[in-house]
């Protein structure tokens, strides 16, 4: 089953919410996103989501959330492999890059400078 991506374009900036089965996500630069209460500053994977989200080979920089600066997760799987970096990421309350709630596996991914908290 391929997955439901709605991408909001604007310049310089996209935020993708991921919904429905599994999503890979590859090679891709994601910068500049803020949504200062909301969960996810580039990446919203919602509290009903069950299935798995890949990430590989993607830049997130200077992505800013209320929750996961970067990415947030509610449910489901996250992988993030293959020289995926995170840089300059702010999740006021919670997740300074990643905030996720489901499981998690982390390989070969760079975390940098990336902050969370009030």
């Amino acid at each position: 089953m391929n997955a439901r991506i709605t991408a909001t374009l604007i310049p310089t900036i996209t935020l993708l919410t991921v919904a429905d089965s599994d999503t890979p996500i590859t090679n891709k630069p994601v910068m500049r996103n803020t949504t200062n209460t909301a969960q996810g500053g580039a990446i919203h994977a919602g509290d009903t989501f069950a299935g798995s989200l890949t990430v590989s080979q993607s830049r997130f920089e200077d992505n800013r959330a209320g929750e996961g600066g970067a990415i947030y997760l509610g449910g489901g799987t996250l992988s993030l492999s293959d020289g995926t970096r995170f840089t300059a990421n702010r999740g006021s309350t919670e997740g300074g890059a990643v905030r996720a709630m489901g499981s998690t596996l982390v390989r070969n991914a760079v975390f940098t400078d990336n902050t969370s908290g009030n």
